[in-house]
């Protein structure tokens, strides 16, 4: 019995260090999705502009 409390302690902080590290993985994750997300659109924008200025030219060569 004389252990139990130290040990439940250590528990305990494990326990919050456990979640508080799923927390800041789950952040990093949502944020890396988000980003490149948003780098895809700006990418399709690129090519949908280079697309068009590509049409442009050929349309008036």
């Amino acid at each position: 019995m004389h252990f139990s409390s130290p040990m439940n302690e250590v528990a305990g902080v494990s326990i919050t260090l456990n979640i508080f590290f799923c927390m800041l993985v789950m952040i990093i994750y949502v944020c890396a999705s988000l980003t490149s997300i948003q780098a895809k659109h700006e990418l399709e924008l690129i090519k949908f502009t280079e697309a068009k200025n590509w049409v442009k030219i050929n349309a008036s060569g």
